[in-house]
């Protein structure tokens, strides 16, 4: 029998975890946590600890941690089934009758049918009062505004959910819903399960590749907080696993073996306004493997088009080594500096748009450029850092006759022996790829927590404060991979106006790194003397990434001094370099004063 989603939720509300995990452990107060013997290891000094308002434990000795269900079932050595109804009885809350294994099935096609059904007749009521209500005027605006035409709009079913929390309930109810059954739906807000989700926002039904429609995607259109909503994942919709516009992509995805993915619910409708069919964009979250096994199912080329700055490309590194290890051909097309493909559409029209995404590179190619671009592959520390960026890609590469020619081209481009680069790349992977044994027994604790990482974890628990970090520095300015990774992660949720830890942490695909975060969390390390900590890292980081910098010019400046006759070409460079090295004396010196100020506070 599967439990529904909302008689867990009730169980929790009711439950107060301090009373239950107390039958079993000795607790005692410390500001908002409870501190106790780990009773799942033996240990002297406390390291259990539980947070009543997470409704969660965690120990730092054995890293054991979890909900109030999980505490019994390791506590006890329950089934998760038997755990909910222990504590559903503790709380009063009744459950679903159990059935037969027959009739359990037979229920359970039901409520999918009867799910599925509720979706299809919302979503063309929403699309109904988007075309016909005048409540909706400002919607259509900004649909013309974007260049969403009506026929657009038909094709995605694009819908308007009306700016009342009561309505879609009582609309349902009348169509003889139960109470009980919408509680489940997803439609409506855990805390109020008669309040609609979705109020006063631009609907777009998310459909699976059949077309059933299973979820939504709201855009508000007022500045109402947060910018965009998702439905919550529930037995019909993994955001992790679906890609919006599949559904009207896969045909010609199919036929031309081709698909072409960005970033938001606007970009594939420009994309489709100007003629490419075949595009799609994930839901809020980077691409996952999941994804990558459903693109396969249509396509054997995909074309990468995300945003031109930092986050953009680098989640487009991320995705490229994703589509290598599932033997997908990657292709990417850089778009224009602070343009996505809505922008290109709105301003210059389709035939400018399409002409962009015609214009594609090799994901190899571009992970070279980029690696070029951001360092001086002329010093020992710049091959280094490029071959740092480069080697994750050509890991995935499972082509043996590929590997080799990338490899070649690599060391070319760098400069060194072959034999040289093709010893540190199996140096790499020996490193990397240890026995499962030996790599089960590596504690994520033990992640180095250098400046970098650091800083984003302490940013992770304040959140209030990535607005000051990402003003400051760039995603360039982190040599930790993890910390690149927090970074990345928070600066989807802050342009996605997002606040959920639960969000965040979906977003943080290296499960040690998950783990971290949620331990740093636990341990409040970072509640006291918050912005000081975080405004003394950055400083410390930027500085870095300046002397970084300026040791490079420095370089290259006494290289091209030491020429034995300058030409014109050499002069030019030597002149850009100057002052390269000018502004970062200027911006050292202003660090240095900060930094100062800093010390003698």
């Amino acid at each position: 029998m599967r439990i529904p989603d909302s008689t867990i939720e009730e169980i929790e509300r009711k439950i107060d975890i301090v009373q239950v995990v107390s039958r079993y452990v000795q607790l005692q107060q410390r500001g908002q946590r409870y501190l106790g013997l780990c009773p799942f290891h033996s240990e002297k000094t406390p390291s259990f600890s539980v947070s009543p308002e997470r409704n969660a434990f965690y120990c730092f000795g054995c890293r054991k941690g979890g909900s109030v269900f999980t505490f019994l079932m390791e506590v006890d050595g329950l089934s998760f089934p038997e755990a909910v109804e222990q504590l559903a009885e503790e709380a009063g809350v009744v459950l679903p009758q159990r059935t037969g294994d027959a009739d359990e099935h037979d229920e359970a096609a039901k409520r999918t049918a009867a799910l599925k059904e509720l979706y299809r007749r919302v979503a063309g009521s929403f699309h109904h009062i988007l075309e016909n209500s005048p409540k909706a005027c400002d919607a259509r605006d900004y649909l013309e505004r974007r260049a969403v035409a009506p026929d657009l709009r038909e094709l995605y079913g694009i819908g308007y959910a009306p700016d009342s929390p009561s309505w879609l309930f009582q609309f349902l109810r009348g169509k003889g819903y139960s109470p009980e059954f919408l509680a489940e739906t997803g439609l409506f807000t855990r805390k109020n399960t008669q309040r609609s989700l979705f109020q006063g926002r631009v609907v777009f039904p998310i459909r699976t590749p059949r077309g059933d429609v299973v979820a939504f995607g709201g855009r508000s259109i007022d500045g109402r907080e947060p910018k965009y909503l998702n439905s919550p994942d529930s037995p019909l919709f993994s955001k992790r696993e679906l890609l919006f516009g599949l559904d009207l992509a896969k045909d010609r995805a199919r036929r031309e073996r081709t698909i072409y993915i960005v970033e938001g619910y606007t970009d594939v409708l420009a994309c489709r306004a100007a003629g490419v069919e075949n595009v799609v964009a994930p839901l809020g979250t980077a691409l996952t493997e999941h994804h990558t096994r459903l693109l396969r199912r249509y396509s054997s080329t995909v074309t990468l088009v995300f945003d031109s700055d930092s986050a953009g490309l680098e989640a487009a590194r991320r995705a490229a080594v994703l589509l290598e290890a599932a033997e997908l051909k990657a292709l990417v097309c850089e778009l224009p500096e602070k343009c996505d493909p809505a922008d290109i559409f709105e301003q210059s029209g389709s035939n400018e748009l399409k002409k962009t995404l015609s214009y594609t590179k090799d994901v190899f190619a571009f992970l070279v450029s980029r690696a070029l671009q951001r360092v001086d592959i002329s010093t020992p520390d710049g091959k280094e850092f490029a071959m740092t960026e480069v080697f994750p890609y050509i890991e995935a590469v499972r082509s043996e006759v590929k590997r080799d020619a990338c490899l070649r081209q690599f060391a070319d481009t760098l400069g060194v022996n072959p034999a040289a680069l093709v010893h540190d790349f199996r140096r790499r992977g020996s490193r990397s790829s240890q026995p499962a044994a030996e790599s089960r027994q590596q504690e994520p604790s033990e992640l180095v927590i250098t400046t970098d990482l650091f800083l984003m974890l302490a940013v992770v628990a304040n959140r209030d404060q990535f607005v000051m970090v990402r003003r400051m520095l760039e995603v360039e300015d982190l040599h930790d991979d993890n910390a690149v990774a927090l970074y990345l992660a928070l600066e989807e949720s802050f342009r996605r106006e997002e606040q959920a830890l639960e969000l965040l942490i979906e977003r943080i695909e290296n499960r040690d790194l998950r783990r971290v975060v949620v331990e740093k969390l636990a341990s409040e390390e970072f509640a006291l003397n918050k912005e000081r900590a975080i405004y003394d890292a950055v400083l410390s980081i930027k500085e870095r990434s300046y002397r970084r910098r300026q040791q490079e010019v420095e370089l290259r400046l006494r290289r091209l001094g030491s020429e034995p006759s300058a030409t014109h070409d050499t002069q030019q460079q030597i002149d850009e370099l100057l002052e390269q090295k000018m502004y970062l004396d200027k911006e050292l010196n202003k660090l240095k004063v900060l930094i100062d100020d800093r010390f003698t506070e």
